[in-house]
């Protein structure tokens, strides 16, 4: 009976162990942290931060991992239940004290390879390894594959992919429940969807995203979806290109987008999307720039699919898809060629929006204020009053 007892108490305390073993964890990342490390830091703290390669690999579920600004080389996966934060100074303790500076306008004209970004945003590109191994094989930045309740916010994907790859930026494979917000997909390359690949993907929320100068070979030069549903809040598509939809391709795809504005893009049909079966609910949104004699938004004939417009701008081709609280107006931006999709302050944006679709959107898509003078403003971006 007492050895029983004993056995019992050490059951326990085991059980005790491996509870405690599996709290969840912050990890605090640093892009300063050499790679060639031997054992990486534990990155318990800033002070402790480790790489950001380790910590993705040792996450479990419900944890936290927090990356400090400046430029990460990475090809990475990131596991079911983790929350991936960017944009950190390197001196938080609370969530609350990170400050994002997502105002990207002036930066965009001239961000590329040779001209990097400032140094107050967490810039992720690929892992020079993967290039130097296999120099066709320029993979995905982070991948997501069979898995759920990721969170993915404060970051910027630049040049990944390559001739063979699709979704040189985010690759997304039979994900579910998932959030990425606040990032910025810019020189992208692939096959599809430079910027997000989407296979299977349901329930996701893409919120506060800008998709620029990314370039397809073939469908979907910022973003692909096939089999797949999609949320999206405060997205503006410029300046990508593709053969089929230079901004995005929806292929049996479910797509509920609110205030998304398309502008530049470039393709041989459907230069701001291309949709081939599935659903797409447009609202408060910006379709501009088309100059084909296609429609902006091009849909397969006697595909299978429902599309609506609402209180959207459609310019300078109509849709014949839209309703009558649609308009096909100059939506007066400030200089869409150089990426510069801000209302000018005579924009029929301006207060022309639907609110119902900002409850709970507090911010646009670089984070300024919603709702400035009653009603909210159509397209990615909220006119602020005193600019």
């Amino acid at each position: 009976m007492k050895k029983l007892f004993i056995l019992q108490w050490i059951a326990i305390l085991l059980l005790a162990m491996e509870t405690i073993g599996a709290q969840p964890r912050k990890w605090f990342v640093d892009p300063d942290v050499s790679q060639q490390q031997t054992p990486p830091p534990s990155g318990d703290s800033w002070t402790h931060a480790t790489t950001l390669d380790y910590a993705l690999s040792q996450a479990v579920a419900f944890d936290t991992i927090w990356c400090k600004r400046g430029e990460y080389k990475i090809c990475a996966s990131v596991p079911s239940n983790v929350c991936l934060y960017g944009g950190f100074e390197g001196v938080e303790d609370y969530l609350s004290q990170r400050e994002l500076n997502l105002d990207l306008t002036c930066y965009l004209p001239f961000s590329s390879s040779n001209n990097p970004l400032p140094n107050y945003y967490s810039v992720l590109k690929p892992s020079p390894a993967f290039k130097n191994t296999n120099p066709y094989a320029y993979w995905h930045i982070l991948s997501v594959i069979g898995a759920d309740h990721v969170l993915v916010d404060g970051f910027i994907f630049q040049d990944g992919g390559s001739i063979y790859t699709s979704g040189g930026g985010l690759y997304l494979d039979f994900v579910s429940t998932s959030v990425f917000r606040n990032l910025l997909f810019l020189d992208n390359f692939g096959n599809s969807g430079a910027g997000i690949y989407a296979n299977y993907a349901t329930d996701i929320t893409l919120e506060n995203i800008i998709f620029c100068n990314n370039y397809s070979t073939a469908n979907g030069g910022g973003m692909f979806a096939f089999e797949s549903r999609f949320h999206m809040w405060n997205v503006l598509f410029v300046s990508n290109q593709a053969k089929y939809g230079g901004g995005f391709f929806l292929d049996n795809t479910t797509a509920f987008m609110y205030f998304i504005t398309t502008a530049e893009n470039i393709a041989d049909t459907g230069r701001a999307g291309f949709v081939t079966n599935g659903t797409l609910h447009v609202h408060s949104s910006v379709i501009y720039g088309d100059t084909n004699t296609i429609d902006t938004i091009y849909v397969v004939p006697n595909s299978f699919f429902e599309i609506v417009y609402n209180k959207s701008i459609l310019f300078p081709i109509a849709s014949y898809y839209q309703d009558n609280t649609c308009s096909n107006v100059n939506p007066m931006l400030e200089n869409p060629s150089d990426n510069n999709c801000y209302p000018k302050p005579n924009s029929p944006c301006i207060n022309t929006g639907d609110n119902q679709h900002a409850i709970n959107k507090t911010k646009d898509v670089i984070g300024n204020s919603r709702i400035i003078g009653g009603t909210v403003d159509k397209g990615a971006y909220e006119y602020q009053q005193n600019n």
